[in-house]
Protein backbone atom coordinates (compact mmCIF):
# COMPACT_ATOMS: atom_id res chain seq x y z
CA UNK A 1 0.00 0.00 0.00
CA UNK A 2 0.98 3.74 0.14
CA UNK A 3 1.39 3.58 -3.85
CA UNK A 4 -0.12 5.61 -6.37
CA UNK A 5 -1.19 4.03 -9.21
CA UNK A 6 -2.56 4.83 -12.75
CA UNK A 7 -4.98 2.65 -14.75
CA UNK A 8 -7.53 3.08 -17.52
CA UNK A 9 -9.73 0.50 -16.22
CA UNK A 10 -12.49 1.65 -13.47
CA UNK A 11 -12.77 -2.20 -12.80
CA UNK A 12 -9.18 -2.26 -11.88
CA UNK A 13 -8.82 1.49 -10.24
CA UNK A 14 -12.05 0.49 -7.91
CA UNK A 15 -10.55 -3.17 -7.28
CA UNK A 16 -7.46 -1.70 -6.11
CA UNK A 17 -8.76 1.13 -4.22
CA UNK A 18 -10.72 1.94 -1.07
CA UNK A 19 -12.05 5.05 -2.54
CA UNK A 20 -12.25 7.73 -5.51
CA UNK A 21 -12.06 11.17 -5.89
CA UNK A 22 -13.99 12.66 -8.73
CA UNK A 23 -13.11 15.99 -10.55
CA UNK A 24 -15.12 17.22 -13.30
CA UNK A 25 -16.42 20.12 -14.70
CA UNK A 26 -19.68 21.33 -14.02
CA UNK A 27 -20.39 23.58 -17.37
CA UNK A 28 -23.04 26.11 -16.96
CA UNK A 29 -26.86 25.50 -18.84
CA UNK A 30 -28.18 27.86 -21.44
CA UNK A 31 -30.38 29.21 -18.57
CA UNK A 32 -27.31 29.52 -15.93
CA UNK A 33 -27.76 26.30 -14.06
CA UNK A 34 -24.92 24.15 -13.14
CA UNK A 35 -25.03 20.90 -15.24
CA UNK A 36 -23.73 18.17 -12.68
CA UNK A 37 -24.72 15.41 -15.13
CA UNK A 38 -20.91 14.17 -15.67
CA UNK A 39 -20.12 14.56 -11.91
CA UNK A 40 -23.60 12.41 -11.16
CA UNK A 41 -22.79 9.54 -14.10
CA UNK A 42 -18.89 9.27 -12.62
CA UNK A 43 -20.16 8.82 -9.50
CA UNK A 44 -22.99 5.70 -10.87
CA UNK A 45 -20.09 4.27 -13.04
CA UNK A 46 -17.77 4.22 -10.04
CA UNK A 47 -20.27 2.66 -8.41
CA UNK A 48 -21.14 -0.35 -10.76
CA UNK A 49 -17.70 -1.32 -9.85
CA UNK A 50 -17.83 -1.72 -6.34
CA UNK A 51 -18.34 -5.40 -5.50
CA UNK A 52 -21.67 -6.39 -3.57
CA UNK A 53 -21.22 -5.66 0.02
CA UNK A 54 -17.75 -3.88 0.02
CA UNK A 55 -17.59 -0.64 1.28
CA UNK A 56 -16.31 1.91 -0.90
CA UNK A 57 -16.00 6.09 -0.79
CA UNK A 58 -16.59 8.50 -3.54
CA UNK A 59 -15.56 11.84 -3.10
CA UNK A 60 -16.65 14.87 -5.25
CA UNK A 61 -14.16 17.76 -5.83
CA UNK A 62 -15.97 19.55 -8.09
CA UNK A 63 -18.76 22.78 -7.77
CA UNK A 64 -21.86 21.14 -7.26
CA UNK A 65 -25.15 22.85 -6.67
CA UNK A 66 -27.42 22.45 -3.78
CA UNK A 67 -29.24 19.11 -3.79
CA UNK A 68 -26.56 17.54 -5.88
CA UNK A 69 -26.17 14.59 -3.36
CA UNK A 70 -29.26 13.76 -2.97
CA UNK A 71 -29.51 13.23 -7.06
CA UNK A 72 -26.47 11.42 -7.34
CA UNK A 73 -27.03 8.72 -3.94
CA UNK A 74 -30.66 8.19 -5.90
CA UNK A 75 -28.28 7.27 -8.96
CA UNK A 76 -25.80 5.45 -7.53
CA UNK A 77 -28.90 3.19 -5.52
CA UNK A 78 -30.67 2.79 -8.92
CA UNK A 79 -27.15 2.23 -10.25
CA UNK A 80 -25.46 -0.36 -8.05
CA UNK A 81 -26.03 -3.55 -6.76
CA UNK A 82 -25.37 -3.10 -3.67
Amino acid sequence: QGTLRATTSLDDAVRHSDGALVCVGTPRGPTGELDDSTAIEACAAIATAVPPGARYTIVVRSTVPPGFYRRAKARIDATSSR
